[in-house]
């Protein structure tokens, strides 16, 4: 694996070099935008998944995360809770904006807000988050019923925290996460998570390398 350093445009450099290649299928999920770039610059025929960039002229591939904080949503709402909670990434990320906003529409659309002292921002990791969550304070009869977090890790590290201060999860409080990771099976309760079909986009990336090569040869 690299690390997105000073050396990036180096490493990206000596690893081709060395592997000589058609195409690049970059997964990008933490990537920024000058990152992506310099990949496209060392090679023409990239694809990239699991993120997507708005002034970048690229071929990506991404789940509809919007749909999936709408579903998270349109859950705690059949469920009938009304005091929901927010879980959210100290890094801000293209997914975990629009699973943000599409969480934050449906509710709205129902007649829902989040308050902005239930909206708490954490290390994406399952231990740094976990170390964040524990200092705060979930007591009393005014704290959400629920919380939708941005991915697994950040569920799986709320679900840690509540645990350790007596709050039984889901009879007390429910948690929704995201990404549907193999962790979340089998964690203490099972964590309820959106799923993210990842043999189907790994397929649609193929499909979409192959076409470029295909076409960059008949062109």
């Amino acid at each position: 694996s690299l690390c997105i350093d000073k050396n990036f445009e180096q490493n990206i450099k000596t690893l081709l070099s060395n592997q000589p290649v058609d195409g690049v299928l970059l997964v990008a999920t933490d990537m920024d935008e000058a990152d992506v770039r310099i990949v496209q610059k060392i090679e023409s025929h990239v694809v990239i998944l699991d993120a997507c960039y708005d002034r970048l002229d690229a071929n990506c591939v991404v789940m509809d995360n919007y749909l999936g904080g709408t579903l998270a949503a349109q859950y705690f709402i059949r469920q009938g809770h009304k005091r929901i909670g927010y879980i959210q990434s100290q890094i801000r990320i293209y997914n975990f904006e629009k699973r943000k906003l599409g969480f934050i529409d449906e509710l709205r659309r129902n007649g829902i807000e989040v308050a902005p002292d239930d909206i708490l921002e954490v290390d994406s990791s399952i231990e740094g988050s976990y170390e964040m969550l524990q200092q705060r304070a979930f007591g009393g009869p005014d704290r959400p019923t629920c919380y939708f977090a941005e991915n697994d890790y950040m569920a799986i590290g709320l679900l840690r925290a509540l645990q350790q201060k007596g709050i039984s999860v889901p009879e007390e409080v429910a948690v929704i996460g995201f990404d549907n990771i193999d962790m979340a099976a089998i964690v203490t309760p099972g964590l309820t998570s959106i799923n993210v079909p990842k043999g189907k986009l790994a397929e649609i990336c193929i499909s979409q390398l192959m076409f470029m090569l295909k076409h960059d040869h008949f062109s």
